[in-house]
């Protein structure tokens, strides 16, 4: 950019404006004289700048807004060096940048180590503990059912409708005659007797058992539950439910079981998606000849299994028949 000068002497010419300020000799007269100094033009801060930090601040421990404020700030950071002379606000970029990682990473560790503080056993104690009792004897008699089953400690408890206001597993606990509940560690056992099913062999049975868990699991939580129609019966004692998804589930193990009580008996291991998480069922079948199915399932989330399998086995060996059963 050029400068024009007019000299005492009527000559006018033009300096580059790396000449601003200083003294110039007319080509003229040369008599020396002051180039103009470049006006200087106000510099504004970046928006993206004061979004970044914005959104660091009222997005914390939401990830999407932290993300976002770190995104911003990178992109104030370019926005800032391409025009450096127009722009400012790199304070508040760095800021964003810096509050954005910072949250997004406390967001982070919070939900993947809320258990380790106690944090989802507080709050699944605080909305689900008035509908568990732990004031009963350890073991819990369902004499209308013919069978009983030991809580593996004081802290299980049973659930007093025989099922819980938890969208997370309240398909999985449709039709069960008992229900066991450990809050804190998110596990629970549950047995259902299946009558209609006295001249089909265990192995018939079996296949019905992991139909209807694949379809339970499968059910949006709410359901069928306050259409004012009831569940049309299944033929064998199981409830008629929609269109299972198309792959047909298989049990990731099984064994049978020692005979006890005139019972012969088959463990499953099962691994089942449900409301968007992985969870794994310990399953014992139960069956007399020409009598009903016993059906005593354990489970948990599948990350949670391992710590959670002998306390589950503990409670599915201690079931038994009652006399009459």
């Amino acid at each position: 950019m050029a400068l024009s000068l007019t000299c005492t002497c009527g000559a006018r010419f033009e300096v580059e404006d790396t000449l601003a300020g200083q003294n110039v000799s007319c080509p003229e007269c040369e008599q020396p004289l002051r180039a103009p100094a470049l006006q200087q033009v106000a510099r504004r801060t970046s928006l993206y700048a004061l979004a970044s930090t914005v959104l660091a601040l009222t997005g914390a421990f939401t990830v999407v807004g932290t993300l976002a404020a770190i995104v911003l700030g990178v992109a104030a950071l370019f926005s800032i060096a391409r025009h450096r002379d127009r722009l400012t606000g790199l304070g508040f970029a760095l800021f964003g940048i810096i509050g954005g990682i910072l949250f997004t990473a406390a967001t982070v560790l919070a939900l993947s180590t809320s258990e380790l503080f106690g944090i989802g056993a507080w709050v699944r104690e605080r909305n689900l503990g008035d509908q568990v009792d732990t004031d009963i004897p350890l073991e819990v008699l369902v004499p209308g059912k013919h069978f009983a089953i030991t809580r593996p400690t004081e802290k299980w408890g049973q659930a007093r409708t025989n099922r819980v206001d938890d969208q997370a597993v309240s398909v999985l606990q449709r039709d069960r005659d008992l229900l066991l509940v450990q809050v804190a560690r998110f596990a629970y056992v549950d047995v259902h007797v299946v009558q209609g099913v006295e001249f089909q062999r265990l192995e018939q049975c079996q296949q019905v058992v992991l139909d209807e868990l694949q379809q339970q699991a499968w059910l949006p939580p709410d359901l069928g539950d306050d259409d004012g129609e009831e569940d049309r019966p299944r033929p064998g004692g199981f409830n008629q439910r929609p269109e299972p998804p198309r792959q047909q589930l298989l049990p990731a193990q099984s064994r049978v079981l020692p005979a006890r009580d005139g019972l012969e008996g088959k463990e499953l291991v099962v691994d089942v998606r449900c409301a968007g998480k992985p969870w794994r069922f310990l399953i014992y079948l139960y069956k007399k000849r020409n009598g009903p199915l016993y059906v005593v399932r354990g489970y948990t989330e599948r990350h949670r299994f391992s710590g959670l399998e002998p306390e589950l086995r503990q409670a599915l060996d201690s079931f038994r028949i009652l006399p009459g059963g």
